[in-house]
């Protein structure tokens, strides 16, 4: 956490006075109104003694400032180095952000100081100009709400059509960003399928299949570096695809425009045992979701994580990562689903007397 003097409680409730000193109409009784409103309980002792004795010469005993602009809280060089330090990560240039004043700012740290762990190494090349040039491509397209035409080559999955995009997701688990849309031409995949790696998956529907539960077309998701080619779709050949985008939300009714449908929400419900600091280093690991902790007594905690469904094969190996001391209480499903790994794993590991893992486990 970063932490200037200047953002304590002090300071806030300081120019909260002059502002009000600025616009007329400050007392005595106003400066300890205030005081005690945002400051801290001692607060009150200290900051309406200091600016009524001088001790703070920011107001005169009329209670006027010599101040003649509102106070403003600039950002401190601790700030700008972090600015500086973040504009220099190859995720966040792909929003070319601007670095305007921060040309003479150096950076808080070398990105390269620090060691990436549970993090698999086959993320996107974020600095590969055709990378970059479409992840910019999708980003207009998503804020104009426009179809793009995209050519896709996943490692078990090939298409190619014209597709309206719902949003752009990055996983720090598979440093990757993916795509989510929707197939808005009847032009079918050269071959549909879903690729085993969540990073590379594509969920191919024949055009027009509707979830029969959800009344809500299905969606492809695409990851970016699997793009060979992306491009804003010929107008002309979008003519009436949007409506498509207008699926009912439940039967016989119609959200009326072209925004995402809703995610599916998933809850998860985990107890954790903290030992080597597992509860701070799972705070940590998901606080990127919803989440409610509850003390079960002891070193006992209850955890429930709310995380979008499609998410679900990601956070089961998130959760993986912690061993032991997590057990995964519902859904059954997802319960299962750990089981299922770790046999998997097991059954892997399998070595025979001499050492060798076992020709059953190659299978």
């Amino acid at each position: 956490m970063l932490f200037h003097e200047i953002y304590g409680s002090y300071f806030a409730v300081t120019a909260a006075i002059l502002k009000k000193a600025l616009s007329g109409g400050l007392t005595r009784q106003e400066i300890r109104r205030i005081t005690a409103r945002s400051g801290f309980g001692e607060s009150i002792l200290t900051i309406p003694e200091a600016l009524s004795d001088g001790t703070w010469p920011l107001l005169d005993p009329q209670m006027k400032t010599p101040l003649q602009h509102v106070p403003a809280m600039p950002p401190t060089l601790l700030e700008l180095r972090w600015l500086k330090t973040i504009s220099e990560n190859p995720r966040v240039r792909l929003f070319s952000p601007s670095v305007e004043g921060l040309e003479d700012v150096p950076p808080l740290y070398d990105p390269s100081d620090i060691l990436w762990f549970d993090r698999n190494n086959d993320g996107d090349p974020f600095e590969d100009p055709v990378y970059k040039e479409h992840f910019r491509t999708i980003r207009r397209a998503l804020h104009e709400k426009k179809h793009l035409h995209i050519r896709y080559a996943g490692k078990r999955s090939r298409l190619e059509g014209i597709f309206f995009p719902l949003s752009l997701e990055y996983s720090e688990k598979d440093d990757k960003f993916r795509l989510y849309a929707v197939r808005a031409m009847n032009t079918a995949p050269e071959s549909a399928g879903a690729d085993g790696d969540p990073g590379n998956a594509v969920h191919a529907l024949p055009d027009g299949e509707v979830d029969k539960e959800t009344h809500l077309k299905r969606r492809y998701i695409l990851n970016l570096a699997s793009i060979l080619e992306c491009s804003p779709a010929n107008p002309a050949a979008t003519a009436g695809g949007t409506a498509e985008m207008r699926l009912p939300v439940h039967p016989g009714e119609s959200d009326g425009s072209s925004s995402p449908p809703p995610r599916a929400k998933e809850t998860i419900v985990l107890e954790l045992l903290d030992r080597r600091n597992a509860l701070e280093r799972a705070m940590l690991h998901f606080s990127d979701l919803e989440k409610e902790t509850v003390p079960l007594g002891g070193d006992r905690y209850r955890i429930r994580l709310c995380c979008q469904a499609e998410d679900e094969t990601e956070i089961l190996i998130r959760i993986l990562a912690f061993g032991p001391v997590i057990r995964v209480l519902s859904p059954e499903g997802f319960v299962e689903q750990i089981r299922e790994r770790i046999r998997t794993q097991r059954h892997m590991g399998t070595r025979d007397e001499e050492g060798n893992v076992s020709s059953d486990s190659l299978h």
